[in-house]
């Protein structure tokens, strides 16, 4: 029975492992059409998908290398997800202050996607359209628990904020859209609000406490 365990636990390590490899070169094979792109539009919207399926590929990663197969430390995965996009989108001569307060908890897959690229797509505007040059850039993500298995997400930018009225689920945005659906998807809601800076709130449930 240890023997049948423990083949099975390096099969499933196997499986992120490769699960990782193919969606780096689909973000290979991504930024390789970018580049015979001439459009601007085009060969944005390419590189934000590129971001997003690099972001899924992390979170494989960080279950390649967690002793639970089945779930990743967020406090480990959000700070590396931060320096991913920062990697991609921060322009030179931006000063960022980050605060992250994120607990010690492990977060399941079927959690872990979604709300991986829900900040991406945050993360991926805050650098975008919040944070400037010569000017003190700040970020806050700060996320509790308020239950068995669920949790409120905080995050804050002190950018000029998105225009007086937007509905995240009604938005152009595909990345507000996808904000408010994946926040549906684990169980929860997502709302923003303007007061000295950008402030969404994304409630969220583990897949093992959300009611089918």
């Amino acid at each position: 029975l240890k023997n049948s365990l423990a083949e099975k636990d390096v099969l499933l390590k196997e499986i992120h492992h490769r699960v990782k490899n193919n969606l780096q070169v689909i973000s290979s094979l991504l930024e390789l059409q970018s580049g015979s792109i001439e459009d601007e539009n085009a060969k944005a919207a390419l590189t934000e998908g590129q971001n997003r399926v690099k972001s899924i590929a992390l979170i494989h990663q960080k279950l390649y290398q967690h002793d639970n197969l089945a779930a990743i430390e967020i406090n480990n995965f959000i700070p590396e997800l931060y320096q991913q996009v920062a990697s991609v989108f921060a322009k030179k001569g931006q000063e960022i202050v980050s605060d992250f307060t994120i607990p010690g908890k492990d977060i399941d897959i079927d959690t872990a996607v979604p709300l991986g690229l829900m900040l991406n797509e945050l993360l991926t505007n805050s650098f975008k359209y919040a944070f400037d040059i010569n000017r003190d850039n700040i970020l806050k993500i700060n996320i509790q628990t308020t239950g068995d298995g669920q949790f409120v997400m905080t995050y804050y930018d002190n950018g000029p904020g998105l225009p007086a009225g937007t509905a995240l689920n009604k938005s152009k945005s595909m990345g507000l859209r996808l904000i408010s659906r994946l926040s549906k998807q684990i169980g929860g809601t997502a709302t923003y609000n303007y007061m000295n800076g950008s402030t969404f709130t994304i409630s969220f449930i583990d897949s093992a406490n959300r009611i089918l």
